[in-house]
């Protein structure tokens, strides 16, 4: 059990055997809470002698009975003078409360083990059912051993010539007690998992390793190449995106106009970007009046 849980400890991978550890905690809580039932209900937690008066009995927190043979009882105060001390009835209170608190502790294990089956919420928030559970859990187990101490300073009433014995009642309930010690040590585990990182399977599954991590591709995808004939690409500074220079110098805006060409024995020249060389020419008849315009403040 040990190693087992040494291996789920160390590796947040392995859901299936988190989600097995948690049924058989849940399964081991249903049994804790039907075995604790028997000695709440039953009278036989010990047994009293009277050699004077030759009668005997057995008692519980409830009832006390006298036996007559050993298949006839007889229960009621009124049947014998034996009378159990408040610590019996301290002891019953103790079991009863345990037994209310495992009945919770059962119902949120179930709510647990079925948020880890389908990572959804049920009916609760995971880290809340798992704080309960631990935490009724511990209180569970701790009212069950004050049971046991309390049923355990019962003394013989050796003014009246009773003597007591245990009965059965009392040693399954110091079954009880083993049983939800172990309840309350696999419901810490339980929170420990819950409390570390990607322990809750109703959030979204984090991978920090990033061992589980998909990659998506865009096969259509072309890496363009640099539009500067000389720049080259810095080695990389803290700032996520390289620097591109060019001759020493930043890159200029590609959208600034180039400079235009030289002007020629003082000829000026207009360029027509419509002008189509295989566009059909105009055949004019007449005279042809040229136009030459001249200015001195701008170029034309």
């Amino acid at each position: 059990l040990i190693t087992y849980v040494y291996l789920l400890k160390h590796d947040d991978t392995m859901l299936e055997g988190r989600i097995n550890f948690t049924a058989g905690v849940c399964i081991l809580c249903v049994v804790s809470l039907g075995v604790g039932l028997a000695p709440l209900i039953s009278p036989n937690w010990g047994k009293f002698i009277n050699q004077r008066a030759l009668n005997q009995g057995h008692f519980g927190p409830w009832q006390v009975c006298i036996t007559r043979t050993p298949a006839e009882s007889l229960c009621g105060p009124h049947h014998t003078r034996f009378r159990p001390e408040v610590w019996t009835l301290l002891a019953g209170i103790s079991a009863a409360l345990g037994e209310a608190l495992m009945s919770i502790v059962c119902v949120t294990l179930a709510l647990t083990l079925s948020m880890m089956k389908t990572k959804l919420r049920v009916f609760c928030n995971f880290k809340s059912a798992i704080w309960t559970q631990a935490t009724t859990s511990s209180f569970a187990s701790f009212c069950a051993i004050l049971s046991g101490i309390f049923f355990s300073l019962q003394g013989d009433m050796r003014s009246l010539g009773y003597n007591v014995l245990r009965g059965w009642a009392f040693y399954i309930q110091l079954v009880v007690i083993i049983l939800d010690f172990v309840v309350a040590l696999g419901c810490g585990i339980i929170l420990h998992w819950g409390r570390s990182l990607g322990g809750d399977p109703t959030l979204y599954s984090r991978d920090p390793e990033g061992d589980h991590v998909h990659t998506i591709t865009n096969p259509n995808f072309k890496e363009s190449k640099s539009s500067v004939p000389n720049g080259h690409s810095a080695a990389p500074l803290p700032s996520p995106q390289p620097i591109i220079l060019a001759n020493g110098h930043p890159l200029k805006s590609s959208l600034k106009k180039k400079k235009a060409a030289p002007v020629e024995n003082g000829d000026l020249t207009m360029a027509n970007p419509g002008f189509n060389p295989n566009s059909p020419s105009f055949n004019r008849t007449g005279s042809i009046k040229k136009v030459r315009i001249q200015t001195q403040s701008t170029d034309v």
